[in-house]
């Protein structure tokens, strides 16, 4: 992209100072306006990259501390109420009555 901008920049130049290269399809000028119009158009979304990147990092940061929370809470309900208690199946967790007994397979002899 940057390559494509910074050619199309050696072109223009080469092309104001060699008038007889010109094309039926394009001038120099419209050929500087479309420069500017994809420049421009890659320094705003530039812009949003580096915006989305901050935000994406301010939203790991509050998720972080949100489950870090999470399981705190998740812990004092279980210290408060006890971890066969129907308000452990409240906050999504397996009351420990409910959990699956390990099976033990049969030793073959």
């Amino acid at each position: 992209m940057k390559d494509i901008l910074e050619q199309t920049v050696l072109l223009i130049n080469f092309l104001e100072t060699h008038p007889e290269a010109t094309t039926t399809s394009m001038t120099v000028n419209e050929l500087k306006q479309l420069h500017s119009d994809v420049d421009k158009t890659v320094k705003d979304i530039k812009k949003l990259e580096n915006e989305l990147y901050s935000k994406r990092k301010t939203r790991e940061k509050e998720l972080e501390k949100l489950n870090e929370m999470n399981i705190r809470f998740k812990k004092l309900i279980i210290a408060i109420y006890g971890q066969d208690a129907p308000e452990v199946n409240a906050i999504g967790l397996v009351a420990k009555s409910d959990r699956k007994k390990r099976v033990k397979k049969p030793t073959e002899e």
